[in-house]
Parts: C-alpha cells; sequence; structure tokens
C-alpha cells in the first residue's frame, strides 16, 4: 500500500507517544539535510539485499527522484519517494530481495 505524508505522519504519531510525525522529530532530520521532501510512503518486509552499495547506485541512478529509509527493523522498512512513479519500480526491483 502507498501511503501520502499526511497519513504516514499519523502512523509516525501512532507508533508512540513521542509524536515521532511531529515537524521537529527525529524523523525528518535526513529530509532536512538534504532538503528534499518525501511525499510517498511504503511499508515492505525487511529487504534482504547486503550489498548496500549495489543497492544505493542503483536507485541514483535507476529512479528520477530521490528516495529515504525512515524505518527499519526485523518486521518492517518504511521508505519515501518524492517521485510517485518511482515506488513500482522500486517495488518490483527490491520488495523480498
Amino acid at each position: 500500500m502507498i501511503y501520502t505524508r499526511d497519513e504516514f505522519v499519523d502512523i509516525l504519531n501512532g507508533m508512540s507517544t513521542h509524536h515521532l510525525g511531529d515537524d521537529d522529530s527525529p524523523a525528518w532530520v535526513l529530509e532536512q539535510f538534504k532538503n528534499i521532501k518525501c511525499g510517498w510512503f511504503v511499508k515492505i518486509a525487511p529487504r534482504k539485499e547486503t550489498d548496500k552499495e549495489k543497492f544505493w547506485d542503483w536507485c541514483h541512478s535507476t529512479l528520477t527522484g530521490s528516495t529515504l529509509c525512515y524505518y527499519v527493523s526485523d518486521v518492517d522498512e518504511w521508505w519515501g519517494f518524492t517521485h510517485y512513479d518511482d515506488i513500482v519500480i522500486w517495488l518490483l526491483r527490491w520488495q523480498g530481495n
């Protein structure tokens, strides 16, 4: 499922009592540092890909916009995208890998 930014903020706020979706939350530090703002988010099972350099090289050379990882656990990962169309390409390549 693809979530909008507002939906993702609600999900973050529901994950803890610390209001992780608030504008001053550490969840947005990487966006602020890179001066980008993701508008769409997906939650997937953890990727099995261990070659992080290969993964990021593929993202930078294939996707139109930017993608950021917002949360990783043993159960799931949350990824954000600046371009909606990149999500399908990314999911086809990396979900379950």
